[in-house]
């Protein structure tokens, strides 16, 4: 089956050549080297935790005043121009032949800053059933799928489930936002069965951190979970 489907998948590029989605170039991808360049990369000297810009690589003072449920936080990008409009064009309009290009825009930055990609699971964010429905597809399950499948580890979609419907973060204050997700995730399975687990939690963007920190204490638990690192595309 796998077989015909790449053979068809090749004669429709062969039908129709690919193009860049942002310069309308011919491409391998939807996203050429060249407009790659347009993406703004982290900066190395940031807080590891909440991804700011900083003198050295170390933990903010902010981050520092609370314990932190995860323990790094990488991401490909900043979240503005040409990125930004990859992930609305991904996320907003299923433009999913983005998935490979903006996943392996992740995998690079994660080799680039782990010296062993040696996890337990790779996890998505889980969106609520109805935004599911509304949405078609959960954009960092996606992207997690890719992520798992070029480090062969293994890909938790049915570990989490949201069951909390919350409203769009984007147009909410850090303070709203942090209430909104409280309580909003549950574990689909015993937490036993990530003990001493190194856990790589993938989404889209990092805004506040609040979605991530909510499922990070979930898996976190009492110290039951080894090492939780937070892989996302962007950071806005």
């Amino acid at each position: 089956m796998q077989k015909i489907k790449d053979l068809l998948t090749a004669f429709i590029d062969l039908l129709f050549p690919q193009s860049c989605l942002f310069c309308g170039q011919p491409a391998e991808a939807s996203l050429c080297g060249e407009c790659k360049k347009n993406i703004i990369p982290p900066p190395y000297n940031r807080c590891l935790i909440c991804g700011k810009p900083m003198q050295e690589r170390a933990i903010c003072f902010d981050c520092s005043k609370t314990s932190c449920p995860y323990d790094l936080l990488i991401f490909a990008g900043k979240y503005e121009g040409l990125l930004m409009k990859a992930v609305h064009l991904f996320k907003y309009h299923r433009k999913l032949s983005l998935v490979e290009p903006l996943s392996e825009l992740m995998i690079r930055q994660l080799e680039k800053e782990m010296e062993e990609i040696n996890f337990s699971w790779v996890i998505p964010v889980p969106l609520h059933p109805e935004k599911k429905i509304q949405r078609g597809f959960n954009q960092a399950e996606e992207l997690a799928r890719s992520i798992s499948s070029r480090f062969r580890i293994r890909l938790g979609l049915h570990l989490i489930k949201k069951i909390k419907f919350t409203p769009s973060q984007s147009s909410l204050s850090r303070f709203e936002r942090k209430e909104a997700i409280k309580g909003a995730f549950a574990l689909e399975v015993p937490k036993k069965i990530f003990k001493n687990e190194r856990i790589l939690l993938v989404d889209d963007v990092f805004t506040t951190g609040s979605t991530i920190r909510e499922i990070a204490k979930l898996l976190k638990g009492k110290g039951v979970v080894k090492e939780i690192v937070v892989l996302t595309l962007a950071r806005s």
